[in-house]
């Protein structure tokens, strides 16, 4: 009995190898590529928030000696900054492109 299903299995297998084609890894990579993209996004986001919150705060520390480097407002700087971090995930992670960044306030 043991040895007839391992006939069998070993029957499957081929059959298996040999016309259906099998790649593991490729089969695991387009399987586990949603997952992967599912939790990567989110990711990014969250490190792009912390991201936004220590240049804020790096500005916030050296606010007098970057004032006189950008010799404007003092969160001018921080938000032209911020909003380039931010433009350039969009433009990477949606292809989406920023028309007239120039006129945020």
């Amino acid at each position: 009995m043991f040895t007839l299903l391992s006939n069998f299995y070993t029957y499957v297998e081929n059959i298996m190898v040999d016309y259906i084609d099998l790649d593991f890894t490729l089969w695991l990579t387009w399987m586990l590529a949603p997952l992967l993209i599912t939790f990567l996004l989110p990711l990014i986001i969250v490190f792009l928030l912390y991201l936004t919150g220590l240049i804020l705060y790096i500005y916030k520390l050296h606010g007098n000696r970057l004032r006189h480097a950008y010799e404007t407002d003092f969160w001018d700087g921080a938000r032209k900054t911020v909003a380039a971090v931010w433009d350039a995930h969009g433009w990477i992670w949606h292809g989406y492109e920023v028309c007239g960044l120039e006129n945020i306030s």
